[in-house]
């Protein structure tokens, strides 16, 4: 978090003159034409600032930011890994520190990468595919990483096990999957205008999507314990 906080704080004022010049663009009202007159020169300068300040933005990126970059995306995506493992051994009532969590999720890492890409790739698939596809796929493959943190299965397995733990519940896992997704939406409206202050508002926004982040993979892990508990009876009477 704190790399990604930091490159984000160094290009704010960037991103936002870039914004204000894609605003200025779509704020122009085109001239009115008079019968007989020619048409005026196409306003090519403003159709191009928006994007040669975007040129301008990524040019200006020093090793020191891609450094930072890549840092930030590597400790998100353990961020999310470690998340999952720090949820699963409170609820054993195991003891779990930060260092210790991001630590012990390095054995997952490549098959939560892989999981991913194969969850993802499902769901694109699914959505060329006249939309409703995809989203019965994204149900599907909810639980997928909860599978590989919680249960140490493979890619190909874990994406198996969700499918089969959201067989028969797909409707209702659909609808608390939306509850959840409610309950951010409310956060951030009540929230919004705090990103507003000067200077703290970005920090405090960013606080927020990591705070609401963590509540809905909670969220989640609860409907993923639920669904286990359902399902493991039918489980153990199908192996014996």
């Amino acid at each position: 978090m704190l790399p990604n906080l930091i490159f984000d704080l160094k290009n704010h004022a960037k991103t936002t003159k870039m914004m204000e010049s894609i605003e200025k663009l779509s704020a122009t009202s085109p001239p009115k034409i008079e019968a007989g007159e020619s048409l005026p020169p196409f306003p090519t300068d403003d159709l191009i600032a928006p994007f040669s300040e975007m040129g301008k933005f990524y040019e200006s990126l020093g090793p020191l930011d891609i450094f930072l970059i890549i840092a930030g995306f590597i400790f998100v995506f353990l961020g999310a890994i470690a998340l999952i493992r720090a949820i699963v051994l409170i609820d054993e009532s195991q003891e779990i520190d930060i260092l210790g969590a991001y630590t012990g999720s390095f054995p997952y890492v490549l098959t939560y990468l892989f999981a991913s890409i194969l969850s993802f790739l499902a769901t694109i698939g699914g959505l060329f595919l006249f939309i409703i596809p995809g989203v019965i796929f994204s149900i599907w493959f909810l639980f997928t990483s909860y599978a590989v943190v919680a249960e140490n299965k493979g890619a190909v397995a874990s994406l198996k096990r969700s499918k089969r733990l959201v067989d028969g519940f797909w409707g209702p896992v659909w609808g608390r999957f939306l509850l959840g997704y409610l309950i951010i939406a409310i956060i951030g409206l009540l929230t919004g205008p705090l990103a507003t202050f000067p200077y703290f508002g970005f920090i405090i926004q960013r606080i927020i999507s990591i705070t609401t982040g963590a509540f809905m993979t909670i969220y989640l892990y609860q409907i993923f314990k639920s669904l286990k508990a359902i399902k493991q009876p039918t489980e153990d009477t199908s192996t014996k």
